[in-house]
């Protein structure tokens, strides 16, 4: 397996031949090689499967194709419509940490989020939402914090990590860099 600096995966034939049968409509777009490819279409013609041509080629930079995913989480409905901002107040005050020392490192915090996502950080904190509610949906465990996201109060206040970083004096910048 091989990630270009899209972070686009590829697989040669016997990886693909592994995940055959769990997604092969995904997996045939994982091939770039030329001999890869030849043979791919050997094994199709023999089973009456679709053919391939040519790997995937982005039309955008990689920097621009990196700033589009930023903006592509996967999140169902009623997740995609809520009010992120407002379950963030709200988590402050179901904690009862709604005071002006966290109120400022939050509005200080999420203005730096918006230096990194200029288009607006809400779609992931929505899917993390999701992805944490589900978790907790189905006994899963999701941890109590790892490295520098134990400094986002944005992080905390979604569940992700149960370290609050205005009680232990932590920057969010040592995460948000």
């Amino acid at each position: 397996m091989i990630t270009n600096e899209y972070g686009q995966v590829f697989f040669n034939v016997d990886e693909i031949t592994e995940y055959m049968y769990s997604d092969i409509t995904n997996m045939i777009n994982y091939l770039n090689d030329t001999a890869e490819i030849e043979k791919w279409n050997q094994h199709c013609k023999h089973f009456d499967i679709e053919t391939v041509t040519q790997e995937q080629v982005l039309q955008t930079d990689v920097k621009q194709h990196h700033e589009t995913l930023s903006q592509n989480w996967v999140t169902p409905e009623p997740y995609n419509s809520i009010d992120i901002n407002k379950i963030l107040i709200d988590r402050m005050e179901l904690l009862e940490i709604a005071t002006p020392e966290y109120t400022t490192y939050l509005t200080q915090e999420i203005e730096h989020w918006y230096t990194l996502f200029p288009q607006g950080p809400e779609k992931l904190w929505k899917f993390l939402h999701y992805m944490i509610e589900t978790c907790k949906q189905h006994d899963i465990v999701t941890g109590v914090g790892r490295g520098s996201s134990v400094s986002s109060l944005v992080l905390y206040l979604l569940d992700v990590h149960c370290v609050d970083p205005v009680k232990y004096n932590l920057n969010y910048k040592e995460f948000l860099r």
